[in-house]
């Protein structure tokens, strides 16, 4: 992944951090990934400031307070389930398969 030119310079601000800590408590799945998107840049940047990658960016405090609750507004259909219907969906036999979603 490469990081943008336009990252912004001060990095991660409390804001950034507020967000990530709001997120525990979020029901809206394109809020909190609209959050992370435009946080990711500056985890990036601070991760080149101190030598790190992928792994650094990966298990940052943010990133995991972020991932932790996409994957439980997520987990309600199991993986291999929803692996099946992006599949069935890509085929282009279908648009988009009929998804209903779990009770």
């Amino acid at each position: 992944m490469s990081v943008s030119a336009k990252v912004d310079k001060e990095g991660l601000s409390a804001e950034d951090f507020r967000l990530a800590a709001d997120s525990n408590s979020a029901c809206n799945l394109s809020g909190i990934v609209y959050a992370f998107a435009n946080i990711m840049p500056r985890i990036w940047a601070e991760a080149q400031r101190v030598g790190g990658g992928t792994r650094y960016v990966n298990e940052h405090p943010i990133s995991r307070l972020f991932a932790e609750q996409i994957e439980v507004l997520t987990r309600r259909r199991e993986y291999g389930d929803a692996y099946e219907l992006v599949k069935l969906g890509a085929t282009g036999v279908v648009r988009g398969p009929k998804f209903e979603p779990k009770p």
